[in-house]
Parts: structure tokens; sequence; C-alpha cells
């Protein structure tokens, strides 16, 4: 999943910004028959093949993002794409315009599905748009992380700060949470010396929770 610092640097490069998401993108690419013998499950009595990507195996996601990443990288580099995630930016309205046809069709020539109903294929400048954790916003150049993610991290950290024992399952579950709001907050030093204090100390101190109260802070600037 892209990070921040990925988003703030596509927005960096335009004015106007879409976003595009597909529709039963796994399930849209097919399996090559000499493969599908490896996809096979056995139910009641009967022996099925997948003829497509099943969800919830890690070669389809690699395989979706593998053709996802080349169709947009045909139409242009300032897209980022999470599997079947699209986030556009141009300069100008009318060039994203174009930006969206071109990648609607390259889409379709792979045999892929937009959905339009979870898609925003009209430019937005002024107006909050939600990509994946992220609300961007091109009139005032800012991108920042879902509040709603943002709550989530804090309250996580309160209700350790209130537990007498802290098992390395609480502290995993910890980090889990923090690390969906912010995976770039997982790889600062400060964060990784926080959590390595904890599992030697098994509690949170007031020191520890103002210190990673502190880290979500600047995660949600």
């Amino acid at each position: 999943m892209p990070d921040k610092r990925e988003v703030v640097e596509l927005v960096k490069r335009g004015k106007f910004v879409c976003k595009l998401d597909l529709k039963y993108a796994f399930f849209s690419i097919l399996v090559h028959k000499d493969d599908r013998k490896y996809l096979g499950i056995h139910y009641k009595g009967e022996y099925y093949r997948w003829c497509r990507c099943p969800q919830g195996i890690r070669p389809s996601g690699m395989a979706c993002q593998m053709i996802t990443s080349t169709a947009a990288y045909n139409v242009s580099e300032d897209i980022i794409v999470f599997f079947d995630d699209f986030l556009l930016v141009a300069e100008t309205y009318a060039h994203l315009l174009i930006m969206v046809r071109e990648l609607i069709a390259e889409l379709e020539a792979w045999g892929l599905e937009v959905n339009y109903n979870k898609s925003v294929l009209i430019p937005q400048r002024s107006e909050d748009l939600e990509y994946l954790r992220f609300v961007i916003n091109m009139e005032r150049e800012s991108v920042r992380i879902k509040s709603e993610l943002i709550g989530k991290m804090r309250t996580s950290v309160r209700s350790a700060a209130q537990q007498l024992f802290l098992s390395d399952d609480d502290l995993s579950k910890i980090q889990g949470v923090l690390n969906s709001g912010s995976p770039t907050l997982a790889l600062q030093y400060e964060f990784k010396g926080v959590m390595q204090q904890l599992r030697g100390l098994c509690t949170l101190s007031v020191q520890h929770e103002a210190c990673l109260m502190s880290l979500i802070e600047q995660c949600s600037q």
C-alpha cells in the first residue's frame, strides 16, 4: 500500500485529482489452463478448478498488481496503483479527463471492468477526495490520514496504557493498528525503540504513551 510520502509527491505534480476503482478485479484475471490444476478444491465429492484468480492467495494479489500497474504505466507516470485502486493527478482539468479515458480504455483492453459507483472520474480540486486511508485536497495541497484511523490509533494506545500487563499479542495488536494507519510510522526509529522497550517491560508507561501519541499526532498532520 502506498505511504503518505508517495501520495504527497504525486499531489505536488498536479492541480486536479481523480480516483478509479475496478469491479471484480481478481476474478477478471484468467488462469492459464495448464496452471488450473494447482488451484483445485474438493467439495462434497466433486473436484473444482479455479479458472480465474481466486481472491485471498498471495499470487492473485501479485498478478493483479502487475497487470494494473502495467496498465497505469502505459497511460501516465502520474498514477498511483494499489491492486484495483487508482489515483490520478494532472496539471489541468482537460488533461486529467484525457488520462481517465485512456486508463479506462487500457483497463478494458486487459479485460478489466471499472466500478463506476466507487470511482470519482470528474476531476476534483477544492473538494476532499478519499483514497485508501488518505483524504486529499488539491487546492490546499494537503494529504492527511482519515480521522477515523487516527482515532483508532489513539484509542489503541490509551487502552494499552490502562492495562496492568501487556502480552506479546497485545503489543502486536497495537503495532498492527498503528501500522494500518501509517505504515511509515513503524519504520521510524522512535517507534521501533518504544516497541522494543515495551516487549521487555510488558507495561506502557506515561512516557511511552506520550511518545506514541506524539508520533500519531505527526501522522495526522
